[in-house]
């Protein structure tokens, strides 16, 4: 395993800073009941609409969090830990990328998210694009 470079070390730090946020944002979003609608006027479906979007993100946030973790135990010595890792780098990849292409119910799909949870979703999609660069990072690091 080889140092990473300045560039992909801030890179990391960023997007693990970035990633952490959402996870929290979403974790509050549940427990303060914003994901059942609560103290808003919707719509059974929004509502519906607004628990599926959250459960979509809360899962790729978690295989977003468990890559970047991946490549700092690597990065720190502690690959060890990992049984085999490129077969486990490739399922959690996939699992990122599969939360992506998850389909919305096509009768939810015209719904609109409350503004805060449609901020958080945006914010979400800007780290799990994310995910290309650092995929190819733990990729040079396994490689080395």
């Amino acid at each position: 395993m080889s140092e990473p470079s300045a560039a992909d070390a801030a890179f990391f730090e960023q997007t693990f800073a970035d990633a952490l946020a959402v996870v929290e944002e979403a974790r509050d979003s549940i427990v303060s009941g914003v994901a059942r609608g609560e103290g808003m006027t919707l719509e059974p479906a929004q509502k519906m609409r607004l628990s599926q979007e959250l459960s979509r993100l809360t899962s790729r946030a978690t295989g977003a969090m468990s890559l970047l973790l991946m490549y700092k135990a690597i990065v720190t010595g502690q690959a060890a830990e990992i049984d085999n890792i490129p077969t486990r780098l490739e399922e959690l990849y996939a699992s990122v990328q599969a939360s992506s292409a998850a389909a919305l119910d096509p009768a939810l799909a015209d719904i609109a998210l409350p503004d805060a949870v449609e901020s958080l979703r945006q914010r979400a999609e800007s780290v799990f694009d994310r995910m290309d660069r650092l995929y190819q990072m733990i990729a040079v690091q396994i490689a080395n």
